[in-house]
C-alpha cells in the first residue's frame, strides 16, 4: 500500500475543523497524536502541564488565514468591525506595547499563549524565551509561578 501522508499539526487541525470538531476535541486529538509520537509539538506551544496549547495554535492558524484573505483585497471588512476575541488582561497588553512587564506564569500558560496575549502573535514567543534565558532552559521548561519578563513590544 501507499505510505500514509505525512501528518502535520495544521493538517490535523484543518481536518478536525472541517469535520466540525469542538476546540476540546481538537485539543484531545492533537495531544493524543503528540503523545503517540505521530506529530511533533512546536516549541513554545507546550503548556505548564506539558500539553500542546491548541487554543494558541488555532488562533495563529486563523490569524494567518485572515491575513491571507486580507492581502488580496487591501482592507477587508473585518478590519473595521468589533474585535472577535477579548484578551484577558487587556491593560497589560496595552502596557507591554511600550514597557517591559513582569508576568507570573499561570497553570495552562505556554510561551505561545503569552506571545499571543501580549503581542497578538504567537510566533513572537521566541522574544519572551530569549528575554528569560536565565530561568528557561528550553521553551518547554515553563513552570507555574515562574516570573517572566515580557519585553516591550516596541523594543522587539
Amino acid at each position: 500500500g501507499a505510505p500514509a501522508p505525512e501528518a502535520t499539526l495544521e493538517g490535523l487541525i484543518a481536518q478536525a475543523l472541517a469535520e466540525g470538531q469542538t476546540d476540546q476535541a481538537i485539543d484531545d486529538i492533537v495531544n493524543q497524536a503528540v503523545a503517540d509520537g505521530t506529530l511533533e509539538a512546536p516549541a513554545g506551544l507546550r503548556t505548564t502541564e506539558g500539553r500542546v496549547d491548541t487554543a494558541v495554535l488555532l488562533a495563529s492558524i486563523l490569524a494567518r488565514a485572515q491575513s491571507a484573505e486580507g492581502e488580496e483585497g487591501g482592507l477587508s471588512q473585518g478590519d473595521l468591525s468589533e474585535p472577535t476575541a477579548v484578551i484577558e488582561g487587556g491593560t497589560l497588553a496595552m502596557q507591554v506595547a511600550t514597557e517591559d512587564v513582569l508576568y507570573v506564569v499561570q497553570s495552562g500558560d505556554s510561551l505561545g499563549s503569552l506571545a499571543l496575549r501580549f503581542y497578538g502573535d504567537a510566533g513572537l514567543f521566541t522574544a519572551i524565551f530569549k528575554a528569560n534565558r536565565q530561568v528557561l532552559d528550553t521553551p518547554e521548561s515553563l513552570a507555574v509561578g515562574m516570573k517572566l519578563l515580557i519585553p516591550a513590544r516596541a523594543g522587539l
